[in-house]
């Protein structure tokens, strides 16, 4: 069966071989800006499970927030603080980069595409996330 166009048993390389994420590797994607790191480098972040969207949190509950995450369930810590009644804000983006959109998608039915990743063993595995937001019927960048 294939979804995406990619066979469900495909195990074929990823761009990353050789790196394998774990949630204290203190890396991320340069196009996530400084916030971001710096978020990662405070005392208390806590980090998600997924190799490729993993979500990063600080304080009192940051643990609760994220640990939810894994590499079949991306949206965990978007599902967790909506139902703690927590808020997203977005700084220099508009509502058609808001990843809390792909939540909203799978709530609503969609499947999620699924893509590969090293898994924690080193091995190719299936993650699943969401489409490009500049792809969006919001966007007009794409």
């Amino acid at each position: 069966m294939t979804q995406n166009g990619i066979e469900d048993d495909f195990r074929g390389p990823t761009t990353g071989i050789g790196r394998v994420y774990s949630p204290t590797c203190g890396k991320i994607d340069r196009d996530m800006g400084a916030v971001a790191a710096a978020l990662l480098d405070m005392d208390g972040a806590a980090r998600g499970k997924h190799p490729l969207n993993s979500f990063a949190t600080v304080g009192p509950d940051a643990r609760a927030l994220v640990g939810g995450q894994t590499a079949l369930d991306v949206y965990a810590p978007i599902r967790e603080l909506a139902g703690r009644g927590g808020n997203i804000l977005l700084m220099g983006v508009g509502l058609e980069a808001m990843t809390a959109l792909h939540a909203a998608e799978e709530l609503a039915g969609r499947r999620l595409f699924r893509r590969w990743a090293n898994g924690p063993d080193g091995n190719a595995t299936a993650v699943a996330v969401g489409d490009c937001s500049r792809g969006s019927a919001l966007s007009t960048r794409c």
